[in-house]
């Protein structure tokens, strides 16, 4: 039981928070908990035409797999000149427990199908096209980011603090990398101690090398290995 809420502490944590344009990428992470590895996760970017189609995919494996299974997936359409985010979907599958969500864009709003409710998106990124859009930041420790994200049928203001700079050591070597912190107040962070920082490769393009959530149960990291 323990296990299950760590991993879903994980999984909502990581979609909360709430990539080279010119080609197909492919990143591929391990999803330790301590000393297990627990799941992979999967990240995907194509330019379609000047269409950015990401796609995360997470899951769980060996025996976690077989007592509480994970398979969370994330799509995205982002038109890169005009910045504008046009589709998102989302399908989480934890245990019992599923559910879907999904975003077009039209000409004066974006339809959330799954609740008929309706948001602009015209200065919104979802998870995925964020990560896209950092690739190419000019950015140093101390610098402050600040951008609007949708995620499932949720809309909200994430800032982000590039608090450090280290050495780290990736399935690609030693990359020197830039943390990113996000600041913000929740109720479940504080209930829960959570605390969340992104590395990035200090070079550009900037690849997202590993992520840190740390919480009363224990610590997540999501760490690239291809």
């Amino acid at each position: 039981m323990m296990l299950k809420k760590l991993i879903l502490l994980f999984i909502l944590n990581i979609s909360v928070l709430i990539c080279q344009t010119d080609e197909n990428i492919l990143h591929q992470y391990y999803l330790k908990y301590g000393m297990l590895t627990i799941g992979r996760a999967e990240l995907s970017f194509q330019d379609s035409s000047g269409t950015l189609l990401s796609h995360l995919f997470m899951y769980s494996t060996g025996m976690l797999d077989k007592i509480w299974s994970v398979s969370d997936t994330i799509k995205s359409e982002y038109l890169l000149d005009s910045k504008q985010l046009i589709f998102h979907s989302k399908a989480v599958n934890e245990g019992k427990y599923h559910k879907r969500f999904q975003l077009r864009h039209t000409e004066n709003a974006a339809k959330v199908l799954s609740s008929k409710s309706y948001a602009d998106l015209s200065s919104y990124y979802d998870l995925l096209s964020f990560l896209h859009s950092m690739r190419h930041q000019n950015i140093q420790t101390g610098d402050t980011l600040s951008s609007n994200f949708v995620d499932g049928a949720n809309k909200a203001s994430a800032h982000f603090i590039v608090s450090e700079s280290k050495v780290l050591k990736t399935a690609r070597g030693k990359q020197n990398a830039l943390k990113f912190t996000p600041y913000f107040e929740s109720d479940k962070a504080r209930k829960n101690d959570i605390n969340v920082s992104m590395w990035f490769s200090e070079s550009m393009p900037h690849l997202p090398l590993q992520l840190d959530i740390g919480s009363k149960y224990g610590d997540f990291v999501l760490i690239l290995r291809h």
